[in-house]
């Protein structure tokens, strides 16, 4: 379950991670979850925050389910639903394309190679030969998930045509 926090949010100062722990309090006080599989996943600085348990949906089955979600900040929206919308080989060869984008990555920083692209953001990175890899500048904002398609240099791929497996064939 993706939840997006609206843009009064960041502008107040709440971070995800902090909407995140006040939501788990609410849910584990009312009793509808009942564990946590990676307890203070929820507090991590940064535009994202996670929660992996176990649910037991009030009047339905007497079976615990699992329930997992992530909390993203305004800004980080549109990354997310470019990650989560996306067949597993679309978004691998997006962030491949990301990576080598250089032409584009050095309108943001002279030095970059490329972008790292993630579920949360997408920064300028330098990987020279035989190197670990430098992040070089914030992260480049994209008002919605079509901005992300322009900034590589990339026509915008409808969802329904974003799946590489055998039954999208």
């Amino acid at each position: 379950m993706l939840l997006a926090l609206p843009p009064s949010l960041d502008r107040a100062g709440v971070t995800a991670g902090a909407f995140a722990a006040r939501l788990l309090r609410a849910l584990l006080e009312k009793g509808f979850l009942l564990d946590e599989c990676a307890p203070g996943a929820y507090a991590p600085a940064g535009a994202c925050a996670s929660f992996l348990g176990v649910c037991r949906v009030p009047g339905g089955a007497p079976a615990a389910r699992r329930i997992d979600f992530k909390v993203y900040e305004a800004r980080a929206v549109p990354f997310a639903v470019n990650y989560f919308r996306n067949s597993m080989d679309f978004c691998r060869a997006t962030r491949h394309w990301a990576n080598r984008a250089a032409e584009a990555a050095r309108a943001h920083h002279p030095q970059a190679t490329g972008f790292r692209l993630s579920d949360a953001e997408i920064v300028p990175i330098a990987r020279p030969h035989g190197e670990e890899e430098r992040v070089l500048g914030p992260g480049v904002l994209c008002k919605d998930e079509t901005a992300i398609f322009e900034l590589l240099g990339l026509s915008y791929v409808p969802v329904m045509m974003r799946r590489f497996d055998e039954a999208a064939t």
